[in-house]
């Protein structure tokens, strides 16, 4: 899943559980659920879940992915 996945998605991911390790789960429900939904938003989330709902490849894939 991780090569398929958009590469700004993977960066934010490593980020967020970078700096949620270790915490109370109520204590970063927020900040997972902020950082989730910016990137849901941004122009890769949105080209993304584009190329989903039209079954086409996401364009950060290349054609041999």
């Amino acid at each position: 899943e991780l090569t398929s996945s958009a590469p700004g998605a993977v960066s934010a991911a490593k980020q967020l559980i970078a700096g949620v390790a270790g915490r109370p789960p109520a204590e970063v429900s927020d900040l997972t659920a902020e950082t989730i939904a910016a990137h849901r938003v941004s122009p890769e989330g949105q080209a993304g879940m584009q190329a989903f709902l039209e079954k086409r490849r996401a364009p950060w894939l290349a054609d041999g992915d």
